[in-house]
């Protein structure tokens, strides 16, 4: 999955490049392979290949990046523990890979062991501006009118996933500018204000409490953000003056105050990352944080136990560390 042409196991405590020569425009990260997406819209994906999760249509290891085999150019990539989906140009979603609980979201019926080795069209006709991957095994559009839909192992609206093979409205009448997904629960950005529904046990929700939300509830919060990102049990969000706020759970130190775990409770109200820089991106792992600097460079925080800050040692950190550059 580092795509630098071996398989050697020991981990990668600063970043190693792709062997490839292509340029990308944007990356994406799965269970155990990454995308890469060019400028001119093609996917080229690497790593573990079991249920078709790079779409090249094999199930072959790719120790090196292939080219997914799309049936348009892509202009955004989302990726699962298995699975992939992509935004086509036009709107379109598409996904490929492993489809046991229908996170393909082709309307195909589910069964165990169902893939896709290349990409297929999501049913239901909806032009979407954005796709999340929530969990391992479901998927989140935003519509192009702004409605939050879901497909596959869905655990939002009730106390039990219930798999769909197709697009299920979880927004109601709320409307988003954009969309960020964790393992249990979904949060989106309306007039800078976020709301968040689903799972709440570790405060991911950032409502002040610790209860379950089954429809989009506000976060509490006076920060108005241009964007958010979520790990599994955490969320962060983005002012427009770049300052970074995470919400939830913090036992590795991924919401980068500064300050240690609040029980596994989380913390349940935004907290501000610690430090005076400045970011202009966030993206999030299952238990760490990066955030790309508007003046220097990338830093990262939260768990580290093999390597993913990139600071070139081991041990998870509670406030923004840089990232130190590869031979």
């Amino acid at each position: 999955q580092i795509g630098d042409g071996t398989r050697t196991t020991e981990s990668r405590r600063r970043p190693t490049r792709v062997k490839t020569n292509a340029l990308f425009a944007g990356i994406a990260v799965g269970g155990r392979f990454a995308c890469g997406l060019t400028e001119e819209g093609d996917a080229i994906c690497w790593g573990y290949n079991r249920d078709g999760q790079l779409g090249n249509g094999t199930t072959a290891r790719g120790l090196e990046p292939s080219l997914t085999l799309g049936p348009e150019p892509f202009q955004s990539l989302a990726m699962g523990r298995e699975h992939a989906c992509a935004l086509g140009v036009e709107g379109a979603a598409y996904c490929w890979g492993k489809n046991n609980n229908g996170q393909v979201g082709d309307g195909e019926s589910l069964s165990r062991g169902s893939f896709h080795t290349k990409p297929v069209a999501v049913s239901g006709g909806h032009q979407y501006q954005q796709l999340v991957v929530m969990g391992a095994d479901a998927t989140c559009g935003l519509t192009r009118s702004g409605q939050a839909y879901c497909w596959g192992l869905v655990d939002l609206l009730d106390w039990k996933a219930k798999p769909t093979t197709t697009p299920v409205l979880v927004s109601g009448e709320m409307v988003f500018e954009d969309l960020a997904a964790g393992a249990e629960h979904l949060c989106g950005l309306n007039n800078g204000r976020a709301y968040c529904l689903g799972e709440n046990r570790s405060g991911q929700l950032g409502d002040s409490t610790n209860t379950r939300r089954s429809t989009p509830t506000a976060v509490v919060t006076d920060s108005s953000f241009v964007s958010l990102t979520a790990g599994s049990q955490f969320t962060c969000g983005l002012t427009v003056a770049g300052q970074a706020w995470c919400w939830g759970a913090n036992r590795s130190g991924q919401l980068g105050s500064g300050e240690g775990s609040y029980g596994n409770a989380g913390w349940n109200v935004p907290k501000q990352v610690f430090g005076e820089v400045v970011f202009r991106q966030l993206a999030a792992g299952d238990s760490h944080t990066c955030g790309l600097a508007t003046y220097d460079g990338v830093y990262c925080w939260g768990e580290n136990n093999i390597g993913q800050l990139g600071t070139g040692s081991q041990g998870w950190r509670n406030i923004p560390t840089v990232v130190v550059a590869g031979p």
